[in-house]
């Protein structure tokens, strides 16, 4: 659990600074062309930490309800569906961070439905992260790991 609190505090720290270095809010420049992995993955950082300060209980899966709202506009389907993927997967470390496992197995289930190991990189991200989060739940809540074989799956 300390490994995973100390990621997020390495995390937000680094949020802080890019956001200080850039003297106020990030804004993203799209305009119809593709947006870098890290991109997505900032933005995905974005949403998660915007969802954890403003509501006091995090809902259990983010789905932008729409899609081309103020932080989206001019991304693409697929890129919005990426930064969903980033900000589950940050929403179900947390779940596990405050042993809510329950809620972070269903967050990692949807994660494994959007993802893939042969998908873009984001996906390929979100797979293996996914993977070893589950990996982790099942060794916290004694049940017998599907992946802990290891055999690729």
């Amino acid at each position: 659990m300390q490994e995973l609190a100390d990621i997020e505090s390495q995390y937000s720290e680094l949020i802080k600074q890019h956001t200080r270095a850039h003297q106020g809010p990030v804004q993203h420049e799209v305009s119809g062309l593709k947006i870098s992995t890290e991109a997505v993955i900032w933005l995905g950082g974005e949403q998660f930490i915007q969802s954890c300060s403003s509501t006091s209980s995090m809902n259990d899966i983010s789905i932008v309800s729409h899609p081309y709202g103020s932080s989206f506009s001019g991304l693409s389907d697929q890129e919005v569906k990426d930064v969903q993927l980033i900000e589950n997967l940050l929403l179900s470390a947390e779940k596990v961070t405050h042993q809510q496992f329950e809620r972070s197995i269903k967050l990692l289930d949807w994660c494994d439905v959007m993802s893939s190991s042969s998908g873009n990189p984001i996906q390929r991200l979100v797979h293996y992260f996914s993977k070893a989060l589950r990996e982790k739940v099942d060794k916290e809540t004694g049940r017998a790991s599907s992946c802990g074989s290891g055999k690729e799956m």
